[in-house]
């Protein structure tokens, strides 16, 4: 008896119903069509193609959105326009504007094409002396007023 127990192998009845379905299974079973393999192909390829069109639109406008703001706040001051005014020995120059120099030197106007956005205006005299500046914004001008007469004025216009 202890000769037949040993020999004999026990196997749950789960198991011996899991290897009997298990060659039933493969035989039974349906290929899927070529069009329906063909759809689904198609169907993952518009996906794919339409998500990625979607996110390059995204990127782009955000870019769009936020690049003069970027290139404001990281890249320096750009110079709009520059002159040089009543310097003995040296000729009245002006960069990026048309002048005109009144009042015996006190008085200066610098025409731009465009006023930019947020002005930075730098005014230099050669003898401290008071002064101001105002935008005319009906002629692009920024007028500029010397307390005095000055030997020698640079007058500098940043766009930040």
């Amino acid at each position: 008896m202890s000769t037949k127990r040993a020999m004999e192998i026990d196997i749950p009845e789960d198991a011996e119903q899991a290897t009997e379905d298990s060659g039933l299974m493969g035989r039974g079973k349906k290929k899927p069509s070529a069009q329906r393999s063909c759809a689904k192909v198609s169907m993952n390829t518009f996906v794919t193609i339409l998500a990625t069109a979607v996110f390059v639109v995204l990127f782009v406008q955000l870019w769009i959105t936020y690049a003069e703001l970027i290139n404001r706040k990281v890249f320096s001051p750009s110079i709009v326009a520059t002159g040089k005014f009543g310097c003995v020995g040296e000729k009245d120059y002006a960069f990026g504007a048309s002048f005109d120099v009144s009042g015996n030197g006190t008085r200066l106007l610098l025409t731009l094409p465009d006023i930019p956005p947020e002005p930075l205006v730098f005014i230099n005299t050669q003898v401290p002396t008071n002064w101001t500046y105002a935008w005319k914004d009906t002629m692009n001008v920024l007028e500029v007023v010397l307390g005095a007469e000055s030997l020698c004025t640079n007058v500098i216009v940043l766009s930040s």
